[in-house]
């Protein structure tokens, strides 16, 4: 699936998201009984490193 996802070109936080995504709906479906584990439970992917937010200039808040 991460390979699929790199491959067809996905950010590496899309890819997370698209995980967690899995992972949430398959501890669903084992809390709900409809399987015995979650298949996505083992699966990490790489963490996603968020810049530092760019402060805008006195200037540039005034023209807001």
């Amino acid at each position: 699936f991460i390979d699929a996802q790199k491959e067809n070109g996905r950010s590496k936080s899309t890819i997370a998201r698209n995980l967690a995504s899995l992972k949430t709906f398959y501890s669903f479906c084992v809390d709900a009984g409809y399987i015995s584990h979650n298949p996505a439970a083992g699966i990490t992917v790489e963490r996603t490193v968020s810049g530092t937010p760019q402060i805008l200039s006195y200037h540039k808040s005034q023209a807001l």
